[in-house]
C-alpha cells in the first residue's frame, strides 16, 4: 500500500469520525424499509460530503486523494473494465463522479435532469441533507428496479409465507411474547433467514442485516403490537447499532455495483499479518540548565573536594594526611598525563596536517578567477603573443566553519576501557585546540545530585512535555558533566585535562570527588538532549557544521520504545512532526532524529576488548562486511561498522588496549634481549601506524562537511 493510499484511507475514516453523526445514522435506519439499500446510497452521498470536508480542513491530503483514487482506478477496484459508464445507473455514476471524476480519472456523463443531483451532492452541508438526498436517490432506484428492491427487502428477514420470525441480535436471540413466534402457516424459529420445504424457516444469520426484520427493529410484531423481540446489541436493550458500511453483508440486490466493489476492495487491502502500532512522543524540549554541569561547576567540585580533605585532616585521629596523599597521587598521574600527550604529538600533528590539506583543497574548490575588464598595463607589452591582457580578480566564496561536541560514556561498563577511551578523546581535543575548532566535552552519567548552577532550580523537570500527549517518552534522570571546554584558557584547559585523566586512571584507594563515580548508561538521554544542545552550541560559537562524537562501549538503556512480536514501536518528533520506526536499535532511532533535527555529523567511537569481530557481527556488521571487518581488526586494530547496523555517519570500533603498546619501549628492562626490543619496537610502530590510519579516517569524516 502506497503512502498516498494509506493517507487517503486514514483521512476518509477520520472525517467519518469527525463529521458523521452516528446517533442520527442509527435513528434514520429505523425509519426506512429497505435498510441495506438505504445504507449504501446514504454512504455514497455521505462519502462525498465527508471527503470534501476533510480536504477543506487539511488541504495537504488533496493530492493523496487524487493519487490514491488513481491507483484504485488503475487496479480496476471499482470494476469498470469493459463497462460503459454512461449505461450505469445514476447512483453508480454519482459515486464514480465524486471518487474518480473529480480528479479527471474518468469522464462521467449526466443528463440535464440528473445534473441537479450532482450539484446537490457537491453542496451537502449537514447530515440531514445527506439523508434527504439519499432517500430521493433510493426512491428513484426502487422505481426503476422494482425486482431488485423487493429482493433486498425480502432478504432482511421476512419469510416468503408471511411468517412472523424472531430476529436474532448480535449477542442474543429475540423471542416473541409466547416464546414461539407462531406465524400463519408454520412455527417460526429463532435466527430464521431461510425456509425449509415445510414452510418452517431455519438458519443462522451472519449479521443484523441478514436476520433482522424492519418491524422487529422497530420493536413491533406483525400485528403492530409492541413486542419483546427488538434487536439487542452488545447485550443491551434497544435497537442494534449499525456501521455505515454494514450493508456490504446484506443479502439481495444493492443499488451501487461500484460501491459494493469498492468496499470489497478495501477489505482486500487488510493485512492479515499486520502488526499493532505503538506511538511514543518525544519531549518537546530538554531543560539544559537542569542537565548540564558546566566546567565552572566541575572546577568548584574539585576545589571543594580538596577543602574537604583538608578538613578531614584537621579532625583525623591518625597520622595519615589525606590532602597530602591526594596531592602526591595527583602529581604522579599528572606526569603520566603529560607523558601521554607528548607521545601523541605526532598523531595530533598528522591529524592537523591532513585537516589543513583538506581545508586547502576546499578553499581551492571555492576559488574562482574572474576578468575585471580593466587593462593590465604590464601585460599589454605582450599583446602580440598573449591575449590575456586584462586584470583578473580572485574570488573565494565563504566556507563552513566547524565545531565538535564530544559525548563520553561515564558508565560502570566502561570501567575496563575508560582510560583508553579518555586517551582517544584527549587526542581529539588536542587536535581541536591546534586548529582552533570550538568544542565541548560532556560525560553522560546517571548522577543527578551534582548540579550547583545558579540557573538550576530544585525539583525542576529535566524535560518539557505538551499537555494532552499520551504515551510520552520519559527520559531517566541524568547529568552531562562538562569536563573540558574550548572556552577555557590555557591553564584551565591543562588542569581540566589532567583531572579527567586522573578520573580515568584512578584505582581503588585514590581519592576523587564521589559524584564522579561511574554509573548507568544514559546514552539515549544524551542523544535526545543533543537535539537542543547542538543548536545552542551553534548559537554560542557561531559554527555552521557540528560533529557530534559519541565515545561509548555499546548501547544505552532504553526509554520504553520497544517493538514486540506483533507490535511496532514508533516515535513521534513534535518538532519536525515526523514519525520514526524503531526497527533495530533504539539508539539508532534517536541518532537519526538528531541528524534530521540539527543536520549535525554523527561519529561513534567504540573501544572494544574483544579478540575478534565475530562476537559483534550481528550488532555491528552485515554478513557481507564481517569478513573485511575481521581482517581489518587483525591487521590494523580497528573496524568500521556497517552502515545498515548503526545510526552514526561513521562508527569506529577500536581495539581498547592498543594505546598501551606505545609505551612498550619505555617499559623494557635495561638488560632486555634483542628479541624483546625488536618486538616492542614493532608493536610501538604498528600502534603509531594504526593511530594515524584511524586519525586520517576521522579527519576524512570531519572534513567531508567543509563544503556543505
Amino acid at each position: 500500500m502506497s503512502n498516498s493510499m494509506y493517507d487517503m484511507l486514514v483521512a476518509h475514516e477520520v472525517s467519518h469520525a469527525l463529521n458523521t453523526p452516528f446517533d442520527e445514522w442509527d435513528a434514520e435506519i429505523q425509519t426506512v424499509e429497505n435498510v441495506g439499500a438505504f445504507m449504501q446510497v446514504a454512504n455514497v452521498v455521505e462519502d462525498a460530503r465527508i471527503e470534501r470536508m476533510i480536504k477543506q480542513r487539511y488541504p495537504g491530503v488533496r493530492k493523496d486523494f487524487s493519487r490514491a483514487y488513481g491507483e484504485l482506478h488503475a487496479s480496476d477496484l471499482f470494476e469498470l473494465a469493459g463497462k460503459d459508464v454512461a449505461e450505469m445507473n445514476l447512483i453508480d455514476r454519482l459515486n464514480i463522479e465524486f471518487k474518480l471524476g473529480l480528479f479527471g480519472h474518468v469522464q462521467v456523463p449526466f443528463s440535464q435532469d440528473e445534473q441537479q443531483y450532482v450539484t446537490r451532492m457537491a453542496n451537502t452541508q449537514t447530515f440531514a441533507e445527506v439523508v434527504e438526498l439519499a432517500k430521493e436517490l433510493l426512491a428513484d432506484w426502487e422505481l426503476n428496479n422494482p425486482q431488485e428492491a423487493q429482493q433486498n427487502q425480502s432478504g432482511q428477514g421476512q419469510g416468503q409465507d408471511g411468517q412472523d420470525q424472531d430476529g436474532q441480535g448480535q449477542d442474543g436471540q429475540g423471542q416473541s411474547d409466547s416464546g414461539q413466534g407462531q406465524g400463519q402457516d408454520g412455527q417460526g424459529q429463532d435466527g430464521q433467514g431461510q425456509e425449509d420445504q415445510d414452510g418452517q424457516g431455519q438458519g443462522q444469520g451472519d449479521s443484523p442485516m441478514e436476520t433482522t426484520n424492519i418491524d422487529d427493529i422497530n420493536g413491533n410484531n406483525e400485528n403492530g403490537e409492541n413486542g419483546e423481540n427488538a434487536v439487542k446489541a452488545d447485550g443491551e436493550d434497544g435497537v442494534g447499532s449499525y456501521d455505515y458500511d454494514d450493508y456490504a453483508n446484506n443479502s439481495g440486490g444493492l443499488p451501487s455495483e461500484t460501491q459494493t466493489a469498492f468496499e470489497q476492495s478495501k477489505r482486500n487491502q487488510i493485512d492479515e499479518n499486520g502488526k499493532h502500532r505503538d506511538y511514543h512522543t518525544l519531549p518537546s524540549s530538554m531543560n539544559l540548565d537542569e542537565i548540564i554541569i558546566d566546567h565552572k561547576a566541575i572546577n568548584k567540585i574539585w576545589e571543594d573536594h580538596v577543602v574537604s580533605l583538608r578538613d578531614r585532616d584537621a579532625v583525623a585521629d591518625t597520622s595519615y594526611e589525606y590532602e597530602k596523599a591526594f596531592l602526591e597521587t595527583k602529581l604522579e598521574i599528572d606526569g603520566k598525563c603529560d607523558s601521554f600527550l607528548n607521545s601523541k604529538k605526532a598523531v595530533v600533528n598528522h591529524m592537523v596536517s591532513q585537516f589543513m590539506m583538506k581545508q586547502s583543497a576546499d578553499v581551492d574548490r571555492r576559488t574562482s578567477i574572474a576578468k575585471s575588464g580593466v587593462l593590465d598595463t604590464t601585460a599589454m607589452m605582450s599583446y602580440r603573443w598573449n591575449e590575456d591582457i586584462f586584470q583578473s580578480n580572485q574570488v573565494v566564496s565563504d566556507g563552513k566553519n566547524h565545531g565538535m561536541v564530544f559525548f563520553l560514556d561515564w558508565s560502570g561498563s566502561m570501567g575496563g576501557i575508560i582510560q583508553d577511551t579518555v586517551e582517544q578523546l584527549l587526542i581529539l581535543t588536542e587536535f581541536c585546540n591546534k586548529v582552533n575548532i570550538p568544542f565541548e566535552v560532556y560525560a553522560f552519567s546517571d548522577r543527578d545530585d551534582l548540579n550547583t548552577s545558579d540557573d538550576s532550580t530544585e525539583d525542576a523537570p529535566q524535560f518539557n512535555t505538551k499537555e494532552g500527549v499520551s504515551n510520552q517518552i520519559t527520559p531517566h534522570t541524568f547529568s552531562l558533566l562538562n569536563f573540558i571546554s574550548s572556552k577555557m584558557n590555557r591553564k584551565e584547559y591543562r588542569t581540566a585535562v589532567r583531572r579527567l585523566y586522573m578520573l580515568a586512571t584512578s584505582r581503588y584507594g585514590v581519592s576523587t570527588p564521589s559524584g564522579f563515580g561511574l554509573g548507568c548508561t544514559p546514552l539515549n538521554e544524551a542523544i535526545v538532549t543533543a537535539f537542543d544542545l547542538v543548536p545552542r552550541f551553534q548559537e554560542e560559537t557561531g559554527v555552521q557544521i557540528v560533529n557530534a562524537v559519541f565515545l561509548t562501549d555499546g548501547e544505552g538503556h532504553g526509554m520504553g520504545v520497544r517493538p514486540g512480536w506483533q507490535c511496532e514501536a514508533w516515535v513521534h518528533d513534535p518538532v519536525t512532526k515526523k514519525d520514526y520506526l524503531n526497527s533495530f536499535k533504539e539508539t539508532n532511532l534517536y541518532l537519526e532524529i538528531l541528524k534530521d533535527r540539527t543536520g549535525c555529523n554523527t561519529i561513534g567511537i567504540f573501544l572494544s576488548q574483544q579478540r575478534s569481530m565475530n562476537s559483534l557481527r550481528y550488532s555491528y556488521f552485515t554478513d557481507d562486511d564481517i569478513a573485511g571487518a575481521c581482517a581489518s581488526w587483525k591487521k590494523s586494530n580497528y573496524a568500521v561498522a556497517s552502515e545498515e547496523k548503526t545510526g552514526y555517519d561513521e562508527c569506529y570500533i577500536i581495539k581498547a588496549n592498543i594505546l598501551d603498546d606505545v609505551t612498550a619501549m619505555d617499559s623494557l628492562d635495561e638488560d632486555a634481549s634483542y628479541a624483546k626490543i625488536k618486538n616492542a619496537f614493532a608493536k610501538a610502530a604498528n600502534t603509531t601506524k594504526t593511530n594515524k590510519i584511524i586519525a586520517t579516517k576521522m579527519i576524512d569524516v570531519f572534513a567531508s562537511t567543509l563544503s556543505k
